[in-house]
């Protein structure tokens, strides 16, 4: 009996070691795959563009002194984003407290960083974590009309076209109606 339990015992030992490196092999792989994901995702050219585009003329907009006090970094946030003219910029003045009509503010996780010379695209992705909308802003891609590809667009791309065309499309479902509405209108002003 006392040998049966010592070998039980010497079995579940050795399977136990031989587990333990399959075992940390998931691990690493887990770790890595953790550590990847995040750096695809600020890869992106266009990611939190609108924070980081905001943030850098704030930055820039500071003297020496400034960048130094945490209040003053935050009047100067308040004072950009009254003087924003960009639908996105408004947004992310209201999500991150710079705003009047804000119904909370992330302002002291941004001038904190600020005055110790963060990269704004580091604290934009920090404050991302708080509120995930912050890094889903874009900018609106500017279309040029003439040597736009319509085919390749979006609906919406192209209602926005029609629109600064001065056009309408009433009853358009399709994405081949508003093409079609798009070049008579644009063959129309090549005749003027």
């Amino acid at each position: 009996s006392l040998k049966t339990q010592k070998a039980t015992i010497n079995h579940l030992y050795l399977v136990a070691l031989m587990r333990i490196p399959i075992v940390l092999v998931v691990c690493a792989c887990l770790f890595l795959l953790g550590a990847l994901l995040p750096v695809t995702e600020a890869a992106k050219p266009d990611h939190c563009e609108v924070c980081i585009g905001v943030l850098n003329r704030v930055q820039a907009s500071l003297t020496a002194d400034q960048k130094k006090d945490h209040v003053a970094i935050e009047n100067q946030i308040k004072s950009e984003c009254k003087n924003v003219q960009k639908d996105r910029e408004r947004k992310l003045c209201y999500y991150i407290g710079g705003s009047i009509d804000s119904a909370s503010s992330l302002l002291r996780e941004i001038s904190k960083p600020l005055s110790q010379n963060l990269p704004t695209d580091l604290i934009c992705n920090r404050i991302n974590k708080k509120d995930d909308q912050i890094c889903t802003l874009r900018y609106e891609k500017e279309i040029d009309v003439k040597t736009a590809d319509l085919s390749t667009l979006r609906v919406g791309d192209l209602k926005k076209i029609l629109t600064s065309l001065g056009g309408v499309c009433v009853g358009c479902m399709e994405k081949s109606e508003y093409i079609s509405k798009i070049n008579a209108l644009r063959r129309d002003r090549s005749e003027l």
